[in-house]
């Protein structure tokens, strides 16, 4: 008998079925393709919104160029736009601000995800007419995101020094108690300064309001000259407490190696805060009297910043491999290039909140560059300065603001080193953001040093963040509601607290903390006996 073959209809319904899903899953993953790279094209394409410059003939400017900032997707590592512009009769040069010699790979500060190139347009008719006609005429070409005026940012009247007699200095209880605390084998690890008449006046180090200086050096560390800190400002003239610290920086206004802060001063102040060595028996001692300090001038001729000098000082930054850059000074005024140049940095940058006794959170009363702490991409890398007085007030002069200024700190009867054409001693008392600013700068700088003895290979941009993290999630808030609501942290600089919480902290040998803040995420291996005789909490 002939055996007939029996086909289960069944199975040419899975069969088809099968194939319409292969056919749909086919079509998904293609189209999925597609949707991917028409999206990384569009990333790639992406046309940032053009800023136009408001600047007009009354405003104080440079009248012999004009500054570009250059989009993203048109700006590359030390690019020629010459053709861009087309050299005329109209641009005399052009000179890249954001130019990077060597081997860029190697350049730690560099961020080159982010990076927009700055021109300097050299105009070959000077007139402040010319500038703005020329600003006009480029500022829609394509791959232009800004053109503007090259201005300036002052240090604020409130910020010239007053020389002081030493007798006038009074020694609060809290800088006697400080200075008790001190044993003899302690004093003995500390500068020569220790010992001296200026450094008991120095309240901004050891007062009942000051940063508990010494508990940092004896307890966690005494700074490192490994960490290297650029003072963007008027130069730094020789000094026996700051010769030991200083090497070799750069005029970017004059373009020579010339940074003696002939005639200002201000640079020096700033630079004895952050980093006097105290070697002098009757001299002051910095906040970290180990760190390197680089001068970085680029004050004009008639004392202030001038912006595309300040470009060109934190590209050279970048060049240099700078860890912190202090800038006291800033203004008004909202300058692009300067916002793109701090852009470009991955470094820490410090800088002053202004002297102008307001509330600089909103509209007009904004104050730049210490604006860009907050609502910007590196805000994260950008920490604000206020100041305060010896009896933790506010200064009258001191900005303030519940986001636009991070944290305060002394800046009031503040006890540095200055030229001696300016005082015969060497030494003055001064007040503002200004000199508030390098305490910060300072405390970060010793912070630094302990990131740079560690062995955790951190990202240098990623070091940054936490180190303003650090200072500002350990303030002192001296039990009192005075800083709420006048600055972001509430509270003023403690280098104590801030070095005690860092989470640098290495608690088992070979491990560490990882990008989640004082979140271990080590590995430990058990052995256990006896199971049944063992309770784990696990804690998040």
């Amino acid at each position: 008998m002939k055996k007939v073959r029996v086909f289960n209809k069944s199975i040419y319904l899975i069969v088809a079925l099968l194939l319409v899903l292969t056919t749909i899953l086919s079509y998904i993953l293609l189209n999925d393709s597609f949707a991917l790279a028409e999206s990384k094209e569009l990333e790639d394409t992406v046309v940032e919104e053009k800023i136009y410059d408001k600047s007009n003939v009354e405003d104080e400017f440079d009248d012999s160029c004009v500054l570009v900032v250059i989009d993203k997707k048109n700006s590359e590592i030390n690019k020629n736009h010459d053709d861009r512009f087309k050299l005329g009769t109209t641009i005399a040069s052009i000179e890249d601000l954001t130019n990077i010699s060597g081997n860029i790979v190697d350049k730690k500060y560099l961020n080159e995800e982010n990076f927009h190139q700055i021109l300097k347009l050299n105009l070959a008719e000077k007139s402040k007419q010319n500038v703005l006609d020329t600003i006009r005429r480029i500022e829609d070409i394509d791959g232009v995101l800004w053109a503007g005026v090259n201005g300036y940012s002052s240090f604020g009247e409130i910020e010239e020094s007053k020389t002081s007699n030493s007798s006038n200095f009074n020694i609060s209880s809290g800088v006697k108690e400080s200075l008790s605390l001190l044993s003899a084998s302690a004093r003995a690890s500390l500068p020569n300064a220790v010992n001296g008449s200026r450094f008991a006046q120095q309240w901004g180090l050891l007062g009942d309001y000051g940063i508990s200086a010494p508990k940092a050096w004896m307890n966690y560390t005494m700074g490192s000259s490994s960490v290297k800190v650029g003072v963007i400002d008027t130069g730094i003239a020789d000094h026996e407490d700051l010769d030991k610290n200083v090497v070799a920086g750069w005029d970017f206004y004059n373009d020579n190696e010339i940074t003696n802060d002939d005639p200002i001063g201000h640079g020096t102040k700033v630079a004895g805060i952050i980093g006097a060595s105290g070697e002098s028996a009757n001299g002051v001692i910095g906040v970290n009297w180990k760190v390197t300090l680089v001068p970085l001038q680029v004050v004009n001729e008639r004392d202030r910043f001038q912006i595309d000098a300040a470009a060109k000082a934190i590209t050279w930054a970048i060049e240099n491999d700078i860890d912190i850059l202090n800038y006291s000074s800033g203004g008004d005024s909202e300058y692009e290039v300067l916002k793109t140049a701090i852009g470009n940095y991955q470094g820490l940058f410090v800088c002053s909140a202004g002297n102008n006794a307001r509330n600089v959170d909103w509209g007009v009363d904004r104050h730049y560059p210490s604006d860009y702490c907050r609502n910007v991409s590196f805000c994260d890398r950008v920490i604000s300065v206020g100041a305060i007085n010896s009896q933790g007030e506010l200064c009258e002069s001191s900005n303030f603001g519940s986001m636009a200024v991070n944290i305060f700190a002394p800046g009031y009867g503040i006890l540095t080193t200055s030229p001696t054409y300016i005082d015969p001693s060497g030494y003055e008392e001064t007040e503002g953001t200004s000199y508030a600013t390098p305490f910060v700068t300072g405390v970060a700088s010793l912070l630094y040093s302990l990131y740079k003895n560690s062995n955790f290979n951190l990202y240098d941009a990623y070091i940054a963040e936490q180190v303003k993290k650090t200072i500002l999630f350990n303030v002192d808030y001296m039990d009192d509601e005075r800083y709420f609501g006048k600055c972001s942290s509430g509270g003023i600089l403690n280098a104590e607290y801030a070095l005690e919480y860092s989470p640098l902290r290495e608690v088992i040998s070979g491990f560490g903390y990882t990008s989640s803040w004082y979140k271990w995420t080590g590995k430990v291996e058990l052995l256990i006996d006896k199971p049944g005789l063992v309770y784990i909490d696990s804690m998040d």
